[in-house]
């Protein structure tokens, strides 16, 4: 499990930041203080771990709504100098992982990853990686910048700048090498920390499986199996521990501020099948998941009182009507009590009918009924508020998702909605849907209904249905610009529902000095 990541030289951020995870992750913060720096990290990393892109403009996730602006821009340059090394630090805690090619590695591990720009070269890429267990290094691998161009290589050239020979896992490589064959520990030794080849090990989680390149930067077309083992041993230890980081990644969903207000004809629209964003992945995950839209139903029901259920229904076109009209209904199914009083349920039971064997090509539609009229109402005419809200309960009621990362949940939300929404974040966080929270807001009554539940855990006095929820459930960040970038700071709450540390410039003191000013 992903405990920690930390950050430097991104965006607002120079020195290096740490973000502690919990289930529920909040991050405060004054406005322009370097808040939507945190969530706009991981989607690069989304981003790069997927494509292996560092010179990122578009995230993946973020589509036009995150630009990056390409590495001149996010790397920070609060000093005015050329843009220097970006560092991310992910801090693993989990069951000990253990590789093909060696033992178990302790679970307190730390992988640093650190991307730079040539001046030489005008590359952008991954510069360094080291992988770090219980404080001890193990493995360090960077990029030969010394050498020769190597820009004909179809993968990134890296060369070992550092190996940890006395830790029992690269000991346990080395064996293997030597096992059966005529070379010592010590000739293993030497080639492994001279090793340079070329490699996609980190970009999409796939070990890849490198080459061996000549020193010189020729490629080695016949490259020993020495070579080969030693290298493939380093490989495997690496691509099992990338392994969780991807994973958690590939899972990562993205819901920006403004969350996209579908066309109204939304089931017929081109943009539909065209458009990669989460709120109409969201739609589409609702459109055939008929447990989501029963949870969403049922919260909406009991925490807003809303008069609305969402329901699926399938539209069909004209022409497959009257074809079917002409071939079958007519001449098996009209009843004549149907056309003397306008009662065309035969004729929809029909066509349900035809629809459900797949004689009718229909395609499915999401419509909101009015429970106490019937009455269909489309999305575009219950108000903006819900709408933004409904991708919120969609993807927490999933449960696909490793990381939801939210910018200000509360946009268009009454203030007793906002505090409704932190009971929603506890119960999919610590419930059976296994979602995990990084979410940057402003709502003072987001974060007092959450140290209200642990209060109420604490004393034994939950409303009925609602689980239990500690202070190991929830971190609290705030972010403070500063004159050499933004810092983050850790808030500590007690059993009590109370911060143990003093909130910057006061806890939402605004509305008290309204009320007494």
């Amino acid at each position: 499990m992903l405990k920690s990541f930390t950050i430097g030289n991104f965006k607002a951020f120079k020195s290096q930041q740490t973000v502690d995870i919990k289930p529920i992750t909040l991050i405060f913060g004054p406005n322009s203080s370097g808040k939507s720096s945190i969530i706009h990290s991981l989607l690069f990393m989304n981003h790069f771990l997927e494509t292996g892109e560092v010179d990122v403009h578009e995230t993946r996730l973020g589509g036009e709504s995150v630009d990056l602006g390409g590495f001149n821009q996010y790397a920070n340059r609060s000093d005015g100098r050329s843009p220097s090394d970006v560092t991310f630090r992910f801090r693993l805690s989990s069951d000990p992982v253990e590789s093909e090619k060696a033992p178990k590695i302790s679970h307190n591990r730390e992988i640093d990853i650190q991307f730079n720009h040539n001046d030489r070269t005008g590359n952008r890429q991954m510069s360094t990686y080291e992988l770090v267990a219980d404080g001890l290094q193990i493995l360090k691998i960077g990029v030969p910048w010394e050498e020769k161009s190597w820009a004909f290589y179809d993968k990134w050239i890296f060369k070992v700048d550092s190996v940890n020979f006395e830790h029992p896992i690269i000991k346990t490589i080395i064996n293997d090498v030597t096992r059966g064959g005529s070379s010592t520990s010590n000739e293993v030794q030497e080639l492994m920390s001279s090793l340079v080849f070329s490699s996609d090990f980190l970009p999409g989680g796939t070990g890849g499986f490198g080459q061996c390149c000549e020193v010189d930067g020729r490629k080695s077309g016949d490259y020993s199996k020495l070579q080969s083992d030693t290298l493939n041993g380093l490989l495997q230890l690496i691509s099992d521990q990338n392994s969780e980081i991807c994973s958690a990644f590939r899972k990562m969903k993205y819901l920006g501020p403004l969350r996209s207000y579908l066309p109204r004809r939304w089931a017929l629209s081109p943009r539909r099948h065209s458009e990669v964003d989460a709120e109409h992945e969201a739609w589409t995950a609702l459109l055939g998941n008929r447990e989501t839209r029963g949870a969403v139903n049922t919260w909406m029901k009991e925490h807003i009182s809303s008069p609305y259920e969402i329901e699926l229904r399938s539209l069909v076109s004209m022409d497959g009507i009257l074809k079917h009209l002409v071939d079958g209904y007519f001449g098996t199914h009209l009843q004549e009590e149907d056309e003397e009083d306008g009662n065309y349920s035969a004729f929809e039971g029909w066509t349900r009918y035809c629809v459900e064997r797949g004689d009718l090509e229909s395609i499915p539609d999401l419509i909101f009924r009015e429970t106490k009229t019937g009455v269909e109402v489309n999305h575009r005419d219950i108000g903006i508020g819900i709408s933004q809200m409904l991708p919120i309960l969609i993807q927490a009621y999933q449960g696909v998702a490793h990381w939801i990362a939210i910018e200000q949940p509360e946009v268009h939300l009454h203030p007793a909605l906002q505090a409704e929404l932190g009971d929603l974040f506890i119960e999919t966080a610590t419930q059976k849907h296994g979602a995990n929270y990084i979410i940057e807001t402003h709502s003072e009554h987001l974060i007092l209904r959450i140290l209200r539940r642990i209060r109420e855990t604490t004393e034994g006095r939950l409303p009925d249905g609602l689980p239990p929820v500690t202070p190991e459930d929830v971190s609290v960040h705030f972010v403070q610009p500063g004159d050499n970038g933004a810092t983050i700071k850790r808030l500590e709450i007690d059993q009590d529902g109370q911060f143990l540390d003093a909130w910057p410039g006061g806890f939402f003191e605004e509305g008290f000095r309204e009320r007494f000013s």
